[in-house]
């Protein structure tokens, strides 16, 4: 099946738990947010991000739904990509619905230099959601991200928050490091 015509399976007018929030404050607990610019929030929904986020960073909200009136709509099952640069991408909880994650990441890897992102990886999670369109493996996700030349900065985080939902920091080879050390000690 190609890209054109992968349905969509996040609806538009789905409530968002305030777990998904808190999932943001801890990524962003992570992360010195002194060595970012800008933020490119992949999958923003109602962009809860924006208020985790100092004013001095740019944040560009994406997501297929406009959910508020500064989202700017970009279908990533059908091929599209918002190619601005910036410094970090953020995927909290939209990984599962990409039918392409290669292409995604390749998109991603072409105008950002980190990705901070959150997944349920096959071999940890034990329940499935019946509208999450790939289930990969940690191995096969990371493979992915350093196809396209970036690297874990830390180790995974992997969690029992939302059923063994992990959290992976990336980087692109050679550049310095953005999350905070004492963290991760």
């Amino acid at each position: 099946m190609t890209a054109t015509l992968n349905k969509n399976t996040w609806t538009e007018h789905l409530q968002y738990k305030h777990s998904f929030f808190t999932r943001l404050e801890y990524l962003f607990s992570c992360l010195d947010l002194s060595k970012i610019n800008s933020i490119t929030d992949l999958g923003c929904g109602n962009q809860w991000a924006s208020k985790l986020i100092p004013e001095n960073i740019k944040y560009i909200p994406v997501d297929v739904y406009k959910h508020c009136p500064t989202t700017i709509t970009v279908d990533f099952n059908k091929g599209e990509f918002y190619k601005e640069q910036a410094d970090l991408a953020l995927c909290s909880g939209i990984i599962e619905y990409i039918y392409d994650v290669e292409s995604f990441i390749k998109n991603i890897a072409s105008c950002m230099n980190y990705v901070v992102c959150s997944y349920h990886f096959k071999e940890i999670t034990t329940k499935r959601s019946v509208i999450w369109v790939n289930n990969m493996t940690v191995n096969e996700l990371v493979k992915i991200f350093e196809d396209n030349g970036f690297v874990l900065e830390v180790p995974i985080v992997h969690t029992d928050y939302h059923d063994g939902e992990s959290y992976c920091f990336f980087k692109k080879r050679n550049f310095p490091n953005i999350t905070k050390a004492e963290v991760f000690n």
